[in-house]
């Protein structure tokens, strides 16, 4: 959850595990212009510290809400290669699964890619332009 006045993150802390709560309290959270790299074992809650990274990311870095990577035709019809912001790719799964395909990426990117037709990017641009 991000506050938009103080740029700051909140977790839940209730609903981490023991050692999650243990790896946040010894380092007393995550200061301003401070990196911390972590590593630990499976299963230990990696995936929320990537998530808060990729909330990091959009919201400090000022990256686009969406970008074109390729466009082309398919039987005919337009469509295009999108990278999306993890907010976009929220709402683009509620749409009609015909007008789109979700890539799988994995590794540093911090941008979910999605194919869409045409009319779905428009739709896409009016909400998130």
């Amino acid at each position: 959850m991000t506050n938009d006045t103080d740029h700051s993150f909140c977790f839940d802390m209730e609903t981490m595990m023991p050692i999650q709560k243990d790896l946040i309290s010894k380092f007393g959270g995550f200061k301003p212009g401070e990196l911390t790299i972590m590593t630990s074992g499976r299963q230990t809650g990696k995936s929320m510290y990537y998530q808060y990274a990729q909330q990091w990311d959009e919201l400090f870095n000022k990256k686009p809400a969406f970008n074109i990577v390729a466009s082309s035709l398919v039987d005919g019809k337009k469509w295009h290669t999108v990278a999306v912001a993890s907010r976009v790719a929220v709402w683009l799964r509620t749409m009609n699964k015909s007008q789109w395909y979700e890539h799988t990426t994995r590794g540093s990117s911090f941008r979910t890619v999605f194919d869409m037709d045409e009319k779905l990017y428009t739709m896409l641009g009016m909400k998130f332009s």
